[in-house]
């Protein structure tokens, strides 16, 4: 079950360009292209005439052209030319997605477009931050988005799954110091481990090799998650003082519903230690990036188990208290998105987590 009313990422900025692609979004099939001047559209991937993929056309101008029997769409889904015939029949036309682009990202509202606000897409100044430097990705996952929530807002899984990486001591993750709390739509969370030994990416990187404080903020909004995590000397009083140098990490997570049980990963790490370094950033980016195909794994594992028993029931844990905060905003705003659509108006409403 997915929540429409809602923005997004539907890829990079520079992947969209005059060569459609196709991506499908909370189920339904997208032909993502750029016209050329630049204008970016969101159709659905089905030409009226007879279900030929768009995306499998070709841009002409400020056009997209059907393959098949080259009819013609506009940016917004209204068929411009039907060839071998004057008359344009009222139901040829596609339905289009509201866009943005912003800090280096498209974002796609697949629910009611007359309620989707731009204004409304968080921004992500790290993109373009002269501080900092970043390299992002795009991976597909499978399994449903809820357990990347889960992932990504229960850090303690880092000292088992990701030991060669951004992991460290098992224990100093499990016993972390966690706050967590709810703020409307949002879940924020932050944890600081003190006195603990670097991980390799920290002591790589940014060359800590002492002891450190190390501390993750992670804020949970639907549609994407962003996290902040960095490690300073034990001397620097990091948790009371300005946490200036050491190792410091900044990496986005737009994780959008491709159907039940697979999605879309958009992530990006940035870092603000030897900027001018070209290597490094190659370095952190392939040390993230091997930390997120080691959760792929996992969850793509976990997804197999829970569609083999789907009547079993999970037991949940003291770390799991920000992943169920999430699980019920989504499950309050579907809801809410159910009870004021006509066509959801008699469907049950869908329980509510426990947080007990």
């Amino acid at each position: 079950m997915f929540l429409r009313n809602c923005w997004y990422v539907a890829g990079w900025c520079s992947e969209i360009t005059t060569k459609p692609i196709e991506r499908t979004f909370l189920g339904e099939s997208v032909a993502l292209f750029r016209t050329e001047s630049g204008k970016v559209s969101a159709l659905e991937n089905r030409c009226p005439h007879r279900g030929m993929p768009l995306s499998a056309g070709a841009v002409d101008g400020e056009k997209l052209r059907c393959m098949y029997h080259g009819l013609e769409f506009d940016k917004d889904g209204a068929c411009l030319r039907v060839p071998g015939q004057d008359r344009i029949p009222k139901t040829c036309a596609v339905k289009s997605y509201p866009l943005k682009e912003q800090d280096s990202l498209l974002w796609i509202w697949m629910g009611e477009p007359s309620i989707a606000n731009p204004d409304d897409v968080g921004r992500y100044p790290w993109h373009s931050d002269p501080g900092w430097r970043w390299k992002g990705a795009t991976y597909t996952v499978d399994c449903n988005y809820e357990l990347l929530h889960d992932n990504l807002l229960d850090l303690s899984h880092l000292g088992f799954v990701h030991l060669g990486t951004i992991g460290g001591d098992p224990e100093s993750h499990s016993n972390a110091q966690m706050d967590t709390v709810r703020k409307g739509d949002r879940v924020e969370v932050v944890r600081w481990m003190k006195n603990v030994v670097p991980p390799p990416t920290f002591s790589k990187g940014a060359g800590l090799t002492g002891r450190i404080d190390r501390w993750q903020e992670i804020e949970f909004r639907p549609g994407f998650i962003n996290i902040w995590a960095g490690g300073l000397p034990v001397e620097s009083d990091a948790q009371n003082k300005p946490r200036v140098g050491g190792y410091q990490s900044r990496i986005f997570d737009g994780i959008t519903p491709e159907t039940e049980t697979t999605s879309h990963y958009f992530w990006s790490a940035a870092h603000s230690y030897r900027i001018d370094e070209p290597g490094i950033t190659e370095l952190h980016f392939e040390h993230i990036a091997t930390a997120f195909e080691e959760d792929r794994i996992v969850l793509s594992l976990t997804q197999r188990r829970l569609d083999a028993a789907p009547s079993k029931v999970n037991v949940d844990i003291k770390s799991d208290v920000a992943g169920l905060h999430a699980r019920r905003i989504m499950q309050e705003l579907i809801a809410k998105e159910q009870a004021a659509s006509p066509v959801n108006a008699n469907r049950t409403p869908i329980a509510a987590v426990s947080l007990s």
